[in-house]
């Protein structure tokens, strides 16, 4: 009997310890970090956070003698750094400098490499500190005599990867190198400097600084190595001081590429945007300002695009006070978009702001709430606290405030040439520093009670978690009424004899409306429900999975929104397919080009329409049910004339058309005692292709096999024309090399002759379209043999626009859409646009002119009409039409890629009676007005 209840004890021992490492644990939740004891204050000043490792970093101070751990006695102020480490934000390290007594932090700063940070003190003594940002070992310490006490609000402190720490200070930015004994100084007169930092590849140095009369803030950028300005602006501050200005002054940057970028830089809900391209050097500028949220702090800012940003904010808004918001500003749709977090905060530095939720700011409170009335701590003194929007224990309490459309502003944001000129060098020494953790027991896992979590605790049962994605970037249709989009699921591996690894997974965050997406639970599928909801945009969508052990793991996806584009036919520019001639009596097929169409997923048709009911179906109709080509058959009596028909190419949503003339000729009767026939020209077998070209690159491109309707053989003639200099023919295939440090145009033409062998000979004539884009050539593909590169490069990114009229108002006020399947694409289009590519014509009112006056959207070209005879327009019972047709081909580039808005390309609406001194008796006829309102509406 003993030895079977030891069996069974045995048993169930080894059925607990083989499991016991699976399971979540009770424990504090990552957010609030809460830092402090119960003999003194304890405060953050300064919270950094580095994008590449994920590493938080707090630096302040604490006179509280239990959280030190030393016998100096309490209310004896020691300066504190604490570290928090990826991916759930552990506690890592956390020091004091005992040698430092009487002195506080300001200052923090993370290398971008994220191995290293350094901090400074705030008094005129200045220790400017290096240490490891993995164990804490001090690996440098500097000081110097500074001018004036280092403030808390001002980002004047930047450690680079190479070791060498910039410091702003008053007029000066300082470049302290450490070890040596001197550092030189640069100054900008008279300006105060608010904030340091530098572009990614740490070449060039972004320095923003502010005047106090007349107010103005001042952005710097200079060459890092030799602080040479690049270019500089100036813009109109509201601030009384630059310590006013620091309390609310925020900066971010965006990098394209390394000669590309946008850098936006604040004051409240103003927001300064200066996008720069360094190889050559040009620029361009926009406001944003939101006059009726000026009781907001910024307390953060962060670029998400060139044009849009999220910015921390703190402070009054709407019936709320003392709270954090998150402002997303739409500089595309000159939008901005309040939401409200979590509970009342006082005492509130500035923070950071990595995405839209990754949201940190540190707050110096005796009292923090989870939830309203629901307190997780209370103290008689002040501990250092760090909020996040990321797992917390704090009711999130999410509210869209409200959406604005600022109005236009006067504000102006101006170039300038004031130089960085030298100044006197400053005096540096080498000072030892000893240092002692923190007694991290007296708030880590202190408040797991009142702030407590499920969370993963080590050992683990499963290693080598992973998100990776095969495709992270999703779009839908704005004719599509929801959609869905299933995600690669994320996987680990089992350690030991664990279950297998399965994930829950959750929203994280998205920064659109709120119900715009949900995510499956179990297999991670994120759907639109509504896209109307979202509109032509994109969206971020961060997921979270979460393993049976607590741990989780989070993946980033990009939702946008695209316009519906009609298909088209490949190779054909404009909407006129070549002319088809044939004598009567003969009979041909006309191979149509094959149609492409953006949008996937969509069914495609294609018809032919005649209005005059006369070539179709009597002599010209599809071939087959395939509708891929046209049989024309015209009898001996079909008259002598030429045909148009219309093909309509439909996708379900929107129409392309395009228009054929089929040109009928007499029948010639053949010579000699056989009738000799000819059914019609030789073909090629499919459409040409665009050849796009990027100089430097060698590609050839073989011409696709031709039929002939009475197997004659096929002769082809092929005149290069101006494309002789680049292009060579032989055995029908072209070799095309643009060379290096040669003038180009932007497109060439090379007419293709085709020509049967027959008594009765017939020729078709194509046309080769070349495009040779205006970038640099890949040095890999400088590498490879000329036969290497093949017809794959041929139309790998071109884009085809087209124009439509979306508002005419009594004002004469007209709004022209650059359609086309790419946003980007047709706003490419849209900034180049000027008056003389539009013509624009009403009627027999010929005196008709054009003001584009501004581009909204992107792709919305805002434009002012105006008429001689203004009065004559729409007078009749007849709305008159205004049309607009493009003068000439218009081709432009994004990236890699091609964009064409075709010569021809047509729109046409109709014109509301227009606003005159002649009818200003408009409203004395009642009977009149009501009649013309009638239609106008009609028309609408």
């Amino acid at each position: 009997m003993i030895g079977l209840w030891v069996a069974i004890v045995g048993s169930v021992f080894s059925l607990l310890t083989q499991h016991s490492k699976q399971g979540c644990t009770a424990a504090q939740a990552p957010f609030p970090k809460i830092v402090g004891g119960t003999q003194g204050h304890t405060k953050f000043f300064q919270i950094d956070y580095n994008k590449i490792t994920g590493h938080l970093a707090a630096a302040g101070m604490t006179e509280d003698q239990g959280l030190r751990g030393d016998s100096s006695g309490a209310i004896i102020i020691f300066p504190i750094i604490v570290v928090y480490s990826p991916p759930s934000f552990s506690y890592a390290w956390g020091k004091y400098f005992n040698t430092m007594s009487g002195k506080t932090f300001h200052g923090v700063s993370t290398n971008k490499m994220g191995t290293q940070l350094v901090v400074a003190n705030a008094e005129t003594n200045r220790n400017v500190i290096v240490m490891d940002l993995i164990d804490g070992t001090v690996i440098s310490a500097t000081t110097f005599t500074a001018s004036g006490s280092y403030s808390y609000d001002r980002r004047n402190l930047l450690l680079l990867n190479n070791g060498i720490i910039l410091m702003g200070e008053n007029t000066l930015v300082i470049k302290v190198t450490p070890s040596t004994t001197s550092a030189p100084s640069y100054s900008l007169a008279g300006y105060s400097t608010i904030g340091i930092r530098s572009n990614e590849a740490q070449t060039n140095l972004q320095i923003f600084s502010y005047i106090i009369s007349p107010s103005k803030c001042m952005i710097t950028v200079a060459e890092l190595t030799t602080f040479t300005n690049i270019y500089q602006y100036q813009a109109q501050c509201q601030s009384g001081s630059a310590g006013t200005l620091a309390e609310t002054f925020q900066t971010c940057s965006y990098e394209i590429s390394p000669t590309v970028d946008t850098i936006v830089f604040q004051e409240g809900t103003r927001f300064f945007r200066v996008s720069a391209q360094y190889s050559p050097l040009s620029s361009t500028t926009a406001i944003i300002d939101d006059p009726s949220a000026q009781s907001l702090i910024a307390k953060g800012l962060h670029c998400a695009s060139p044009d849009l940003v999220y910015s921390l904010m703190y402070g009054v808004y709407s019936t709320f006070s003392s709270r954090m918001f998150v402002a997303e500003v739409n500089f595309m749709l000159n939008k901005i978009t309040y939401r409200r977090y979590l509970q009342t905060l006082t005492n509130v530095m500035h923070g950071v702001i990595a995405d839209s939720r990754r949201v940190f700011i540190t707050a110096n409170e005796n009292l923090a709430y989870k939830a309203t009335s629901l307190p997780i701590f209370s103290s008689s003194y002040d501990r250092a606290i760090i909020y996040s929007l990321i797992s917390t224990c704090q009711q999130f309490d999410e509210i869209i405030v409200l959406s604005v459309f600022p109005p236009a502003n006067t504000l102006t944001i101006l170039l300038t040439t004031l130089a960085l000129a030298p100044s006197s060098p400053i005096t540096l020494a080498a000072s030892p520093y000893t240092t002692s953790s923190l007694v991290s027991s007296l708030f880590e896992q202190h408040y797991v009670a009142e702030c407590g979590a499920q969370i993963a605790q080590a050992p683990h049962d499963y290693s080598a978690l992973s998100s990776t994605q095969t495709n992270s970037n999703y779009y839908y249709l704005e004719t599509e009424a929801s959609k869905s989009f299933g995600i690669t699921g994320f996987t680990a591996s089992v350690v030991g004899s664990a279950t297998a690894p399965l994930f829950s997974y959750k929203l994280e965050s998205f920064n659109g409306p709120v119900s715009g997406v949900s995510i499956n639970s179990g297999t991670g599928e994120i759907t639109v429900p509504d896209t109307s909801l979202l509109g032509l945009q994109t969206y971020e969508v961060i997921i979270e999975g979460k393993l049976q052990d607590c741990q989780t793991i989070t993946a980033s996806f990009s939702i946008t929104g695209l316009a519906n584009t009609p298909p088209s036919f490949q190779g054909i520019l404009g909407s006129n397919l070549p002319d088809l001639s044939i004598q009567q009596g003969q009979t041909t097929s006309y191979l149509l080009p094959a149609i492409f169409d953006p949008d996937s997923g969509q069914s495609l048709s294609i018809t032919i329409n005649d209005v005059a009911n006369i070539a179709y179906p009597a002599f010209v109709d599809f071939t087959d049910s395939t509708h891929t080509a046209i049989k024309v058959e015209p009898t001996f009596s079909t008259p002598v004339a030429t045909y148009p028909i219309q093909l309509n190419l439909y996708d379900g949503f929107a129409t392309a058309l395009y228009y054929m003339n089929i040109v009928v000729e007499a029948y010639i009767p053949p010579l000699g005692k056989y009738v000799q026939t000819n059914q019609g020209p030789p073909l090629f077998n499919s459409s040409l292709e665009t050849i796009v070209l990027k100089i430097g690159d060698a590609i050839s491109y073989t011409l696709p096999a031709q039929i002939d309707p009475d197997n004659d053989k096929i002769s082809i003639f092929v005149d290069l024309k101006e494309a002789l200099t680049f292009t060579s023919f032989k055995n029908g295939q072209f070799r095309f090399k643009p060379m290096k440090g040669q003038k180009y145009k932007q497109m060439y033409e090379i007419v293709i002759t085709l020509t049967d062998d027959n008594a009765n000979p017939k020729v078709n004539t194509v046309k080769l379209s070349v495009i040779i884009e205006k970038s640099i050539v890949n040095a890999k593909a400088e590498d490879k043999k000329d036969d290497e590169i093949i017809n794959d490069k041929v139309m790998m990114n071109s884009y085809k626009c087209g124009i439509r009229i979306m508002q005419v108002t009594r004002s004469g006020q007209l709004r022209l859409k650059i359609t086309s399947s790419s946003n980007s694409a047709a706003n490419s289009i849209a900034k180049n646009l000027k008056e003389s590519d539009l013509i624009v014509s009403v009627k027999e009112y010929k005196d008709t002119n054009i003001r584009i006056e501004k581009v909204l959207q992107g792709n919305i070209l805002s434009i002012q009409l105006s008429f001689n005879d203004s009065d004559k327009i729409s007078s009749d019972m007849e709305l008159d039409k205004v049309h607009i047709k493009i003068a000439r081909d218009i081709f432009s580039e994004f990236g890699k890629a091609m964009v064409n808005l075709p010569k021809s390309s047509s729109a046409s609406a109709a014109i509301p009676l227009q606003y005159t001194p002649s009818n200003s008796n408009f409203d004395r006829y009642p009977l009149f007005r009501s009649r013309a309102i009638s239609r106008i509406a009609a028309e609408f």
